[in-house]
């Protein structure tokens, strides 16, 4: 894991463009048992399409309904991360820098949705906290001998501020898969409380967060320490503000954070770092540091800059750089939204050289699945989000499998593409096919929303290295054979390395 925080240093990212014919679909010799396990299954009336083919060959080993544009749900981030590692290049690293210009210092964010996330911090070589990153930060600015700045300005410009997709379910907003998406990023956009009992039944209960800051509004009028029973502790927050309350009974002090999102993610970062400099020894504005009073939100001391303003220039301060792989395998393993809303964005401001959007994302996307694999792939299909949480995505397994297999056989994807899918027991593979382990090594993204199930990836011998691409998407699935489709996926996957396992050893004993 390689999240690293250092001095500035420049770097020249190029972009390569690229085209790959599509594999010729020949015979598809496994359609009849793929036909046969999907009629066994008991899903209801759901709608399953498959599509797999061999990358040795380029033939299609199946075609079953696979030209129907499906919801990919998190499949979805299979395009976003391909085309982010094509548009970006596997050595791209995210830079988020700390400039002082003049008086004020600016954070200048590069779009990175790993800054300051906790589980990335925590892979480390050497593990760190969130607040020791706020703790770096405001030293850098300490140590360079700053006493006092004017106020902290963030610079988000490498993404709009449509921070949430118009398409996304507005009654999930709170929820840390529904994120905003900045173009400065922190803690994956969301605040951890944890809270623990107070002196005695029916005291207040105590709380303490991460990001620490004593001035963030926590409303705990409606929780109670108990004595007897268990927690029952829900945690909210207003539509569009950053008040955030806690309703419910408290018996022990929880050991998992309880996380929600935040609104205004960058401003949100922006006010947490003043706190963090005034306790570092740095006036802020109007207060002088070591101010023992509450730092107030809002504030005029932390604003988000003009977008009209030209670029920053002065003296960088501090930088904080995250390599794309480690932000690849985040998002493929972990199917973490933020990040590919983030890639998708990302490969947009890339392309375009102006402020990431939800429209430039999409285009690029079309475009790269046009390039790679035929402009038929585009044809039908939808390119929405990133992520997959929009129900406007739509595309074929024909069109998901042969990306697959196009990215697999690319330069500058390749094996390093393919190893940022989980195998079975990783991220959200770590339950799968515990009852049915293929003798291949599997890598797939699987995707959830309601009334989706969807699995694609690879299938790789492991003597041989002979590759399978395939792609299951479900739809209409009804909300009790959730289980159910997560089986025939299984069941397809069987199929599929049984075929594998054959052609293998029909090489072995021929020699070949």
């Amino acid at each position: 894991m390689r999240h690293v925080l250092t001095e500035r240093r420049r770097n020249v990212i190029g972009v390569g463009v690229m085209t790959l014919a599509a594999g010729t679909c020949l015979a598809q010799p496994l359609n009849l048992a793929i036909e046969k396990t999907i009629s066994r299954a008991k899903v209801g009336a759901s709608v399953t399409s498959v599509y797999a083919v061999d990358l040795s060959s380029g033939t299609t080993l199946a075609s079953v309904r696979a030209d129907e544009a499906l919801i990919p749900a998190s499949n979805q981030k299979l395009l976003t991360t391909g085309t982010a590692m094509l548009v970006l290049g596997s050595d791209f690293v995210f830079k988020t820098e700390m400039i002082l210009d003049g008086t004020t210092l600016v954070v200048r964010g590069a779009g990175d949705p790993a800054l300051g996330d906790p589980e990335l911090l925590a892979k480390r070589d050497k593990p760190l906290a969130v607040d020791e990153v706020l703790d770096f930060l405001a030293g850098a600015v300490a140590k360079a001998g700053i006493t006092k700045v004017d106020r902290v300005v963030i610079d988000d410009r490498v993404f709009d501020r449509q921070l949430i997709h118009s398409s996304w379910p507005s009654d999930q907003y709170e929820r840390t898969y529904c994120a905003q998406v900045s173009g400065l990023n922190f803690r994956a956009n969301t605040l951890a409380i944890f809270v623990r009992p107070g002196a005695g039944a029916g005291a207040l209960p105590l709380h303490t967060t991460e990001p620490a800051a004593g001035w963030i509004d926590i409303d705990k009028r409606n929780i109670r320490t108990v004595s007897d029973g268990k927690n029952i502790i829900s945690l909210t927050r207003p539509p569009n503000q950053n008040r955030f309350v806690l309703r419910g009974e408290v018996k022990a002090a929880t050991q998992a954070p309880i996380e929600i999102t935040v609104d205004q993610p960058g401003l949100f970062f922006g006010r947490v770092l003043a706190d963090r400099l005034l306790k570092a020894g740095v006036a802020v504005g109007s207060r002088a540091a070591g101010d023992p009073r509450q730092y107030q939100d809002p504030s005029p001391d932390v604003v988000m800059i003009d977008p009209q303003a030209p670029v920053t220039q002065g003296r960088v301060i501090a930088q904080v750089t995250t390599p794309l792989m480690d932000v690849m395998n985040r998002c493929n393993v972990d199917s973490q939204n933020l990040y590919a809303d983030c890639l998708f964005k990302l490969a947009g401001q890339k392309v375009t050289g102006e402020a990431g959007t939800w429209d430039s994302g999409a285009s690029v996307v079309r475009m790269m699945l046009s390039q790679k694999i035929g402009p038929q792939s585009v044809t039908g299909a939808s390119i929405v989000d990133g992520s997959g949480l929009s129900r406007l995505n739509t595309v074929s397994t024909r069109s998901m499998g042969s990306w697959l297999a196009a990215l697999a056989k690319d330069s500058r994807a390749g094996d390093a593409f393919v190893a940022t899918l989980p195998t079975p027991g990783e991220g959200t593979l770590e339950k799968r096919f515990r009852g049915k382990k293929p003798g291949s090594e599997v890598r797939g993204k699987s995707g959830f929303i309601n009334g989706v199930r969807s699995l694609s990836g690879y299938l790789t011998a492991k003597d041989s290295g002979h590759r399978i691409a395939y792609s299951i998407i479900m739809n209409q699935v009804p909300g009790q054979f959730g289980g159910e489709a997560k089986d025939l996926h299984e069941d397809i996957i069987q199929v599929l390395d049984q075929w594998l396992s054959r052609q293998d050893d029909d090489r072995s004993r021929v020699g070949g």
